[in-house]
């Protein structure tokens, strides 16, 4: 499944609206955002590097990141949490493979909740220029939200 989206987006306002967990059936396919910023490429990296900037809109909707953690360095580990309205926590880790930094980050993603719930993936985003905004191409194989309502979601980040 490969989703797009060009219209103008701010970095801070990025939500997911729905969760799920990898299967046999997601392999193979790949979680594609393409998304265009209006914010320079070192602003959008930024986003996805610096806690402050990254807890301010990670998550879906209503959410919130009470924990977060980043050692942004090639063989650094990151560690977070995203917590529902309802209370329900969702904890994911991973850890830094490739920093180039404005444009290119590359990360493992997998549940940090102690169970066997996904295996881990990796999250491949290109930060690009064009004029004074920035295409934002994030990539994830094997991913377990491909459902067309839950990819579609994606688009709202």
């Amino acid at each position: 499944m490969i989703l797009r989206q060009s219209k103008t987006d701010n970095p801070a306002k990025s939500k997911i609206k729905k969760m799920g967990k990898s299967t046999k059936e997601d392999e193979g396919k790949v979680l594609e955002i393409v998304k265009l910023f209006d914010a320079k490429p070192e602003r959008v990296f930024g986003a996805w590097t610096n806690r402050k900037d990254f807890v301010s809109w990670y998550g879906p909707e209503g959410f919130t990141v009470p924990f977060c953690e980043m050692d942004v360095r090639v063989g650094g580990k990151w560690r977070a949490c995203i917590k529902s309205p309802q209370g329900e926590e969702y904890w994911m880790q991973g850890k830094y493979i490739e920093i180039t930094h404005p444009s290119r980050l590359v990360f493992t993603y997998e549940d940090g909740s102690g169970k066997p719930v996904t295996g881990t993936t990796i999250v491949t985003i290109s930060f690009k220029p064009v004029g004074n905004k920035t295409e934002m191409i994030f990539q994830r194989p094997n991913c377990g939200i491909l459902t067309t309502e839950v990819g579609r979601a994606h688009l709202n980040v």
